[in-house]
This record gives structure tokens, sequence and C-alpha cells, in this order.
């Protein structure tokens, strides 16, 4: 009885890991080389991805990573974005996977994007978003520049507070990024909301705390944008020759680019502007009036309108002022400081906190339902052999001594040929495993030692199966009703077969279900916390009747990481697989596996043969 039912399990076991045994997809080549570029050199990782060849629209993954990299290219490369096409096939794709790294990535360019559409209140929403599942990961730089993006959305609008939470939250990131030249801009960005909430000491303490990171890194665009800045705030609280000390050193030694040079002359102007040097002053303010940056602009026209005036040129203080409302009318339409303070308002974290919480709980619901209903179907599939079994049983005990023989002879015959195919099946994982995992010498020896030690126990069984069938023939001649009793046996035999097939198909629907168990298969990796062996050891346990539990009971010198290594041989991982995701080596897999056969021999004897694998009979336990 108990042997049929190892059989049936171990069958299901072997049909489950042909059905889950798939290949983790990579990335293209060139994808991967674009993505380890993006960062320190986002224009050659741009001039790669623009004259790759596109993946096929068919080919999900490579097309969506394609897409989402060639817009985080361009961002860094400071071009505007047009289109939501690209970001929109990327986030089709993402959105739908359990990879929160590429999801935040997806969320904060969809944010870029539909900013400059224009559509300022999606970007927000966005941003929103992306920061929350930032947080699942440890991508620091990442989720420096959602919240770096989150607050210029803010600052831009006048809401100051959200822009101080959104700039600490970045300043934290990007000390955790360790990556100097985020935490030179951190700062910057923490001296602009100070300056703009009046709050000057903090202000110009920051603005120097960037100089001095930019200085010790060298780094010319983080140094630039500190010095300029810094002017700013000088001039504004009337400090106007420590403010052009600043931007005079800015455009002596070219510490700016083409997209920050508008901005450096625009506080040059001013400054001069304010000491009344209205020539150097009219030079720069000029200067700005070619930038498209509409904020830039209104100020430049606003204090040209204001020099003309003190200067009593009336005429030109007039047509500057036209055009200073010009500009202000167009920066009235971009600025929708309500709206995006009612998004803000109805994006409560906590409900969407709740609501995840909610969706966990529901999934939760599902697998234990799920898990329920195919223990109480396997505990009916066992009634079912047990009725057949005991039927079986009361047939032999009326029959005469021979009809036992023969029955035992058959069933010992069906037996071997179960042993026989599994071997088989064991032969061919092996062997599989010895051709994927060249170089892995100490594993492919005693892989290799285990396919000579099944292949000589098949000789064995068909020798044994040989004499087994004299002995059946021998028997059934002298039987009048042997035709009668070995239709009934093989009627039973059948019934069984379609049983263990029904365990096999529900037992596979249950799998795919159970998350945690189908990606220890498909995409191993290092389990770090208790928590995650917990899960996994009550899935095995649930799926195969307290198998930690009845080793425990059984094997007290068993330790908990002994546990957890048995549960990842039954359920069919090779020791590469085994080794990932333990965090130890194979060839220490292979060890331990040799210590724990020598431990679990010790306690019941010749119940585990010497050339019998340690992996065959916790599969069969």
């Amino acid at each position: 009885m108990k042997n049929a039912l190892n059989i049936l399990l171990l069958l299901f076991l072997v049909y489950l890991s042909a059905c889950t045994n798939r290949q983790t997809i990579e990335l293209l080549p060139e994808l991967s080389r674009a993505e380890s570029l993006m960062y320190d050199y986002p224009d050659s990782a741009l001039s790669l991805l623009e004259n790759m060849n596109p993946p096929s629209p068919s080919d999900k993954l490579q097309n969506a990573t394609w897409s989402l990299l060639l817009v985080q290219a361009r961002d860094k490369n400071y071009v505007k974005h047009t289109s939501d096409s690209l970001i929109n096939v990327a986030y089709n794709y993402f959105m739908k996977q359990e990879h929160p790294n590429r999801s935040a990535l997806v969320l904060n360019y969809e944010g870029r994007v539909n900013e400059d559409l224009g559509e300022v209140e999606k970007a927000t929403e966005f941003y929103l978003r992306a920061a929350d599942e930032v947080k699942k990961t440890e991508d620091y730089r990442l989720g420096y520049l959602i919240n770096s993006n989150l607050g210029m959305i803010y600052a831009y609008r006048g809401l100051n507070e959200e822009c101080l939470s959104a700039f600490q939250e970045a300043h934290e990131l990007a000390k955790q990024s360790q990556d100097s030249f985020y935490i030179a801009f951190s700062f910057i960005y923490l001296a602009r909301i100070y300056g703009n909430m009046e709050q000057w000491d903090k202000s110009i303490s920051s603005y120097k705390q960037a100089i001095d990171i930019s200085e010790q890194a060298n780094d010319k665009k983080s140094l630039g944008t500190a010095l300029s800045e810094l002017g700013g705030i000088y001039r504004a609280i009337g400090k106007y020759e420590m403010a052009l000390v600043c931007l005079k050193r800015v455009e002596n030694e070219k510490l700016y680019n083409k997209r920050t040079l508008p901005q450096i002359c625009l506080v040059l102007g001013n400054a001069y502007r304010s000491i009344k040097k209205y020539d150097s002053a009219s030079f720069y303010l000029n200067k700005v009036l070619v930038t498209d940056n509409m904020y830039t602009k209104r100020s430049a026209y606003q204090y040209l309108y204001l020099m003309h005036k003190d200067m009593h040129n009336f005429e030109k203080a007039i047509e500057y002022n036209e055009n200073y409302w010009q500009c202000r009318d167009s920066v009235d339409q971009i600025n929708r400081s309500r709206m995006v303070a009612e998004i803000q308002a109805k994006y409560d974290h906590e409900k969407l906190k709740n609501e995840k919480m909610i969706l966990e709980l529901e999934k939760s619901q599902l697998l234990k339902s799920s898990l329920l209903i195919l223990s109480l179907l396997l505990l009916a599939i066992v009634v079912l052999v047990y009725i057949y079994q005991r039927r079986l049983l009361t047939r032999e005990r009326m029959i005469q001594e021979n009809k036992v023989l023969l029955l035992e002879y058959t069933k010992q015959l069906s037996e071997n040929d179960l042993k026989i195919s599994r071997n088989q099946k064991r032969i061919e994982e092996l062997s599989g495993e010895i051709s994927n995992h060249a170089g892995w010498e100490e594993s492919i020896k005693e892989q290799s030692s285990e396919i000579e030690s099944l292949h000589n126990q098949n000789n064995s069984l068909q020798e044994a199966n040989k004499s087994l069938q004299e002995n059946i023939d021998k028997f059934t001649q002298s039987l009048q009703q042997k035709n009668c009793e070995l239709e009934d046996y093989k009627k039973l035999t059948d019934e069984n077969i379609r049983l263990r097939d029904r365990e096999k198909f529900l037992c596979d629907q249950l799998m795919k279900q159970t998350t945690i168990l189908k990606e220890l298969r498909l995409s191993p990796k290092y389990i770090k916390t208790q928590g995650e062996w917990e899960d996994i050891i009550e899935a095995v346990d649930i799926l195969y009747d307290n198998y930690t539990v009845r080793l425990r009971e059984q094997f007290s010198s068993l330790t908990e990481s002994d546990l957890q290594i048995c549960c990842l041989i039954k359920l069919h991982l090779n020791n590469r697989t085994i080794a990932t995701l333990t965090g130890i080596s194979p060839a220490s897999v292979t060890k331990r596996k040799r210590r724990m056969k020598e431990r679990i021999k010790e306690q019941i004897g010749l119940d585990l043969d010497e050339k019998e694998s340690l992996d065959m009979w916790l599969q069969g336990y």
C-alpha cells in the first residue's frame, strides 16, 4: 500500500518536473550593453539603441525593453519627448510582470513623457506610483531620479512643502547610492527649495556643500549649476559683489552648457542691473531672450523692464513690460497648481497600500483554497486506491496458494517495470544535467556514478523480470480461472493508472498557482529570508503529506538547513539550482548530501542502499 502511494507521488513529481523545466530568457547583447552604459555614458547608450535593428513586436520582452531603454536614453540626453508610443509599449508589457525595478523605471518615464507632452496631472500620478514601486527595490539611483522629478513638478507650481519632502527623500537615496554627482545635485535641489521658501542660510549652506562635493569629484556640470544658482541667491539678498564672483567664475571656467547658459546670463544681468551697471546688464539680459524656457525669458523681460524704467527710458520699458506679460500668460497656462494639488490630495498613499494588501490577501486566500481542494482530491484518490487494494487483498485470500503467488509475481513484475521506468527517467535527467553543466567536475563525477548505479539496478531488475515471467507462465498453466483473474487485475491496474494521471493533472494545476514553487525553477535566486523558506516548506508540506514533519520525527539529527535542502531535492532541483538558492557552491551541495546520507543511514540501516543516491531516496520518501 505504502509503496503504491510512493510510486504515484514519484511519477507525479517526474511529470511536474518535465512540465516546468523552462529556460530563463536573456536580453539581446545590444540591450544589455546599452543598459550598462545608461547612467555613466547615456550618449553611447542612445547611439547603440538607435543604430540597432528594433526587435520584432512578437518578441514582447525584447521589444518592450528596447522601447523603455530608448526612451530613457533620449531623456538622459535631453531629447524632448514628442510621443508616448514607445513608453506605452514598455508599460503594457512590464506592468503585467512581477518586476518592481522595471515597473518603477517604466512609471518614471511615463511621467517624463507626459510632462513633456504637457499632461502634468498624468505625470504627477505616474511619479507618485513610481515612488511607491521603487521602494520594493534597492535601486537608489532610480529612486533619486523619481523623487527629483516629482520635486521639480511641485517646485514649478509653488507647492513648497511637497517639493521639500520629495527633495529630502531624493537626497537620502542619493547618499545611499554613493554617487557623488547625484549627491551634489540633491544638495542643489534642496538649496533651490530653501531659496523659494526664503530660508537663505539653509539655501547657501546647501549650495556650498554641493560645490565642495563637485570640486572633490571634479564634476563641472554640478559645480557650474551650484555656483550660478548660489550667485542668484546672493543677488536676491542684496550681496551683489558675491553674486558676481560666483557667476564670473562660472563664465571664466566655462562651467556651463547650452541649456544652462541662459540662466547664468539672467542672474549675471540682474546682478549688474542691481548695482546699476546697465551696459553689462543689457548685454547679458538680451542674450537670455533667445531661450525657449518661458520661465527664464519672462524673468529677463521683467529685469529689462525694470532697468529701462530706472533709466527713464519709458518707451523701451513699456515694450519690455508688454513682452513680460505675454510670457507670464504662457507660464500661467503651464502652471496648474490647483489641479496638481488636488491630484496629490486624492492620491492617498495609505489607500493604495490598503488596496495592495487586500489584493495580496485575496491571492493568498485563493492559494489556500486551491491547496485545500487539491488536498481533498488527493485524499479521495488515496481512499480509492486503498479501496481497490483492499478488494485485491480480499480476492487474494479467497484463491489458492498458486494464485497468491501468481498475483505477487505479477505485482512484483509491475513494480519492477515502474522502477525501471523511474530509473530511466532519472538517467535521462542526470545525462541532461551533465551536458548542460560542463565544467562542474565534482558534480559530473557524482552524477556519472549515479547513472552507472541506475544502469546496474535496471539490468538486475530486467533479469528478475525474466525469472518472474517464467514463474507466471508456469503457474497460469495450472489455473482454470487464470484469464478471469488476470483480466480483473489488469482492469485494476488500468484504473490506478487513470487515477495517477488525474493526480498529475491536479497537482500540475496547483503548481501553476503556487508562485513560490514555480519561481524556484523558472528564476532561481538566493533565498535571503527565513520567511521565504517558511513559505516554501509550508507549500511542500501541503503538497507532500507533511514531508518535513515526517523527516523531523524520523531523523532528529537533520538540521533546519538540511531540511531546506531536502525540500529542494523533493522538488527535483539539481545541484546547481540548489547552490544558487542556498548561496553555496555545487561542490558544497554534494558534500552536504553525502553527510546527510550518512546520518540518515545510521538511523534506518539497510533501508538506504549504499549505491542508492540520496536524491532518489528522498524523492520517494
